[in-house]
């Protein structure tokens, strides 16, 4: 995958992501992972020679047919306990057909596995996570490939975003002010 050894030097080299990361690898859950926002403004910091990135929440996700939505709370409860500061999002992506219309309006299908939920997030830029594996080697999920990504491009994933979602995540999150470079795709 293009870009792949980039993503790992980028992710690797940030020690705030990195302690992330590690925070949620010793939740010893088996399918999860790091992905979306933390992982976009970590790679989109560097390639805008920032020194600091701002996180505003880090989406731990993962894949658990066998657990209720109360697991999250109490993972969210262990990553606190860290001490860093942030706020943790973690979600049961074998639950999002749950609460998904109550929060969004629109009605989903269960996904099957990870992957899939991951090829489900907002725009393909985002649609990114990482793991740890057993032998602590970076994993990385991108359904879409890195090319948005690393191209500083938003598009909209039509998988779940209409264009009207797309505009306002676009505006209430001031994109365009917080990433001078980036390159906005409207379809």
């Amino acid at each position: 995958m293009k870009y792949r050894e980039e993503l790992i030097t980028i992710l690797s080299s940030n020690k705030r992501f990195m302690n992330y990361l590690e925070a949620a690898h010793s939740l010893n859950i088996k399918n999860y992972c790091v992905g979306a926002g933390a992982v976009r403004d970590t790679v989109w910091a560097h390639l805008h020679n920032m020194v600091t990135v701002r996180y505003r929440d880090i989406d731990v996700v993962y894949y658990s047919k066998n657990e209720t939505r109360a697991q999250e709370k109490e993972y969210e409860q262990q990553l606190d306990s860290y001490g860093y500061g942030v706020e943790w999002d973690v979600k049961n992506q074998a639950l999002v057909h749950e609460w998904y219309q109550q929060k969004f309006g629109i009605a989903v299908e269960p996904y099957n596995n990870l992957h899939e939920a991951i090829g489900s997030w907002p725009e393909l830029a985002t649609s990114v996570a990482v793991y740890l594996d057993n032998n602590h080697n970076m994993q990385v999920i991108a359904p879409f490939g890195l090319e948005d990504l690393f191209n500083i491009t938003l598009r909209r994933n039509p998988t779940r975003v209409t264009k009207e979602t797309f505009e306002a995540r676009l505006a209430s999150k001031k994109m365009k002010q917080r990433w001078p470079k980036l390159r906005v795709v409207r379809d």
